[in-house]
């Protein structure tokens, strides 16, 4: 069993204590059984030297195990198995969530037929989702074709999922926001934002409150494919920051600044969908842009 830094400090501490009422009991024998205190002398000095010794080494020279302990957990070598991770998204206040697309995300939020996640959003169970996922028209879906050894068309049609399904999620939000309009009920106030992004992700990351799952995105196979691991804020994980600032700069850089990459967004129970970025990206048009918007895919 591997002990803290404070359980061993204690355990040094009460040796040399140990050692010192051994000492102090062979002072009481000096004068009726000098041989007594002639065996529980160096017994005693050598418990309070060992303890004092090991106190002093692991203050000065070892590192605090509470810091060691900062350790990358893998929770699943495949990430298409670890369905469990992406429940904690009905449980979570904070959300955000990036990758190259988002069809098992999405797919999971517009299919379930209970809208857990729609209701979560507008009773603010949750507080603030972000997704983030590869614009179909990133030059990085070329690299990503090769590297997935699939062709360019192919990749493009994932990201177009996950654009349709976007649609869907905005028409789901706006139903229920017309429902509960119609209710007299009142509204959360979470924030729900979908960007696409130009760069490569590099790793994909989910971050439900203070756990973040990630995983890299490797030029040998599909993302999905590739181990995720977890860190946390509760362990203080430099590396949990670093994962948050990621996300926030992949959030916030696009290549074209005269060009807006928010695709839908909700505020104070407004739903917005980002209609000639739609138009744009799947190439549609007024009739077909408001037949889909107003279908449900």
């Amino acid at each position: 069993m591997k002990l803290h830094k404070s359980n061993i400090l204690l355990i040094n501490t009460l040796v040399s204590l140990l050692g010192l009422v051994i000492v102090l009991i062979g002072i009481v024998f000096e004068e009726n059984n000098p041989k007594v205190k002639a065996f529980l002398d160096p017994v005693g000095i050598g418990l309070i030297a060992s303890g004092g010794v090991n106190f002093l080494d692991k203050v000065f020279t070892q590192e605090n195990d509470e810091d060691s302990s900062n350790k990358v957990e893998m929770v699943g070598k495949n990430r298409t198995k670890l369905l469990r991770v992406h429940d904690k998204q009905y449980s979570a206040k904070e959300i955000d969530i990036v990758g190259v697309n988002l069809n098992d995300c999405l797919r999971g939020i517009t299919k379930d037929p209970y809208q857990k996640m729609i209701k979560n959003i507008f009773s603010g169970k949750t507080e603030s989702l972000t997704l983030l996922f590869v614009d179909p028209n990133a030059q990085f879906i070329s690299q990503r074709a090769r590297e997935d050894g699939v062709g360019e068309p192919e990749i493009i049609g994932r990201q177009r999922e996950s654009i349709k399904m976007c649609i869907e999620f905005y028409k789901l939000l706006k139903d229920e926001r017309d429902q509960r309009l119609h209710n007299n009920e009142t509204n959360g106030h979470c924030k729900v934002e979908i960007r696409l992004i130009d760069f490569c992700p590099h790793i994909t990351i989910e971050r439900y409150d203070d756990e973040c799952y990630w995983g890299l995105y490797t030029s040998d196979d599909i993302g999905v494919h590739s181990a995720m691991f977890k860190v946390s804020s509760k362990e203080n994980d430099p590396l949990f920051e670093q994962l948050k600032k990621h996300f926030y700069a992949l959030q916030t850089k696009h290549l074209d600044d005269t060009e807006d990459n928010l695709l839908l967004r909700m505020t104070l129970g407004q739903p917005w969908l980002n209609e000639p970025l739609v138009e744009s990206r799947l190439d549609i048009h007024g009739k077909e842009l408001a037949k889909l918007v107003g279908s449900r895919v």
